[in-house]
């Protein structure tokens, strides 16, 4: 398990509630991290240390969903199953009262990316996150986070 991705997910977890007002799903929290994880390269820092495969709505981690399970095992977050619009059981995530410890110019990354997507609606999160990375790639090809075009 990584410290800084928890930490990071824990960050988008109650930031998304923060700027948005409601919690977020699963999917939308794999691409948000995936974006951080972008920006965070482009600002020459850190990454979340996630290993990202092209899916079926774009870059997914086996290791988010690990370190999601561990979390709410520790009950630091919880996960309820909705119904949205598209008619699936999708995950919601809430936060806790625990805090997400990041240094100044991480919290900021992540800011600016809930800033530039967290009220994105589905579609055009997907949309912008598909512009990231080759649509090309087949399901279960490693996505780069930062392009090697």
């Amino acid at each position: 398990m990584s410290e800084r991705r928890r930490a990071i997910l824990l960050y988008l977890i109650k930031g998304f509630k923060r700027k948005v007002g409601r919690e977020i799903t699963l999917t939308r929290l794999m691409k948000l991290l995936y974006l951080v994880d972008r920006e965070l390269a482009k600002r020459g820092l850190s990454t979340s240390d996630t290993k990202w495969i092209r899916w079926y709505y774009g870059p997914y981690s086996e290791e988010v969903e690990r370190e999601l399970i561990s979390l709410v095992r520790e009950k630091k977050v919880k996960r309820d199953f909705v119904v949205l619009g598209r008619d699936a059981p999708i995950l919601k995530i809430f936060d806790t009262d625990v805090q997400a410890e990041l240094d100044e110019n991480t919290a900021k990354a992540v800011d600016d990316v809930l800033d530039e997507y967290a009220e994105l609606n589905f579609d055009e999160l997907l949309g912008r996150v598909y512009e990231t990375f080759n649509s090309n790639l087949e399901l279960g090809e490693k996505i780069h986070v930062i392009s090697t075009d």
